[in-house]
């Protein structure tokens, strides 16, 4: 892990060292949809200070094979319909992403993702943030995504390329224009 940048980015990076906590998590499915009411445990920021805290997501698997997005006083964060069962289904932990952030692409036939995609953030598109996914729904080439973190208060993004669905080479971590980090992937 590497190329740290100091100032004001320092702490940046400090927080992807320190406090990545997975902010998606991969659900097994096998396949088959079930039904059900799960809980999670999700990140939220705590506006006053701007730090991340722990909190409680309920996450419904429901009948009409949605995702329902809910904090645990009940309030509906957002509903998502789930297209391709073919691989196991991802549902996101960071409480600003469910509420802000939606990927818009193609679907196939088969209802797998195809061509471009891009980010939309609280309503307007990110520039210069998405890739392509190949006819088999895998990501391929260089892609700019959110960090797994990323929120209003810390827009870090990675570069990165993918090679049938995974990330190989050098990846940068990007906040304010800068690279602040880059890993190795290996394949």
């Amino acid at each position: 892990m590497g190329n740290k940048l100091k100032n004001s980015n320092e702490e940046v990076t400090q927080n992807i060292n320190t406090e990545t906590t997975n902010s998606i998590q991969i659900i097994k499915t096998n396949n088959k949809w079930q039904e059900r009411i799960e809980e999670y445990e999700g990140i939220i920021l705590d506006s006053p200070d701007g730090r991340l805290i722990k909190t409680i997501l309920k996450i419904e698997f429901t009948k009409k094979k949605k995702i329902k997005y809910s904090s645990s006083d009940g309030s509906i964060y957002r509903i998502d319909q789930v297209k391709d069962f073919s691989k196991d289904q991802e549902i996101m932990l960071n409480t600003e992403q469910i509420k802000y952030l939606q990927w818009v692409g193609n679907y196939d036939k088969n209802q797998k993702k195809y061509g471009k995609w891009v980010a939309i953030w609280q309503g307007h598109t990110l520039s210069n943030i998405g890739g392509f996914y190949m006819k088999n729904g895998e990501k391929e080439g260089f892609w700019m995504e959110l960090f797994e973190q990323f929120q209003n208060k810390a827009r870090v993004f990675q570069h990165g390329e993918y090679d049938n669905g995974q990330k190989i080479g050098y990846w940068k971590y990007i906040y304010r224009n800068r690279e602040i980090q880059r890993d190795i992937m290996n394949s």
